[in-house]
This record gives C-alpha cells, structure tokens and sequence, in this order.
C-alpha cells in the first residue's frame, strides 16, 4: 500500500512524516521532489482509526469509486482522521490501499453497521 503527500516549502516535513507514520506505522518513506511517499504493508492502525472515526463506511465508498483514499493533511499532522471528498489547497494525504485491506474495512463495515 502506499501513501502520497505533497509537501511545500514553507511546511515542516517531520510533522509530515509523524502523520505518516500515524496511520501506517511500518512505512518505508521516500521524499521525491516535492512529495512524501511512503510503501506499508500493515493496514492495521489506518482500519483502527478508521473504525474508531465511524467512517468506515464512507471510507469503503471512496475507496471503491477512486482507488484510493483521501485524507486532510493538516488534520492528520494535528492527529485527527478527516476524509476528504474535493482536493485542498495545501494538498492531501492519498493512501492507496490493497485488495486485502479493502476486504478487512468491508468486513468491518459489515460487522458495525
């Protein structure tokens, strides 16, 4: 799985790697050019924060309509889960997930409607 972030001049990058690894605390991070990018394979934390917002639902429909997953950055370096629906000026945290964690937030749905 993956995540994209976008960083500009003027933002603090480490912060930005907090948030990263907020969400996926295994990831393998790489800056190239202006974006953060960050490869995780345990879904674990992401689907915990998830459930615990009661998004999970809304979270599967995003996922399913865009391949991916588009979160507020600045809400996630202040430690907070928002899923974006339209792109934010100061950018957004996309985290592109797989099949297996699709499945896992399917299930999870399913299980607490």
């Amino acid at each position: 799985m993956k995540v994209v972030v976008p960083v500009y001049p003027t933002e603090d990058s480490d912060k930005l790697v907090e948030a990263v690894l907020s969400i996926a605390p295994d990831a393998e991070l790489n800056k190239k050019g202006d974006k953060l990018i960050a490869q995780f394979s345990d879904g674990s934390r992401l689907l915990k924060r998830i459930m615990d917002k009661r998004v999970a639902t809304t979270a599967l429909n995003w996922i399913e309509r865009r391949g991916y997953l588009m979160l507020n950055k600045q809400a996630l370096v202040h430690g907070k889960l928002n899923i974006l629906y339209v792109e934010q000026p100061l950018g957004n945290v996309k985290v592109y997930v797989d099949s297996k964690f699709k499945s896992l937030l399917s299930a999870a749905t399913a299980s607490h409607p």
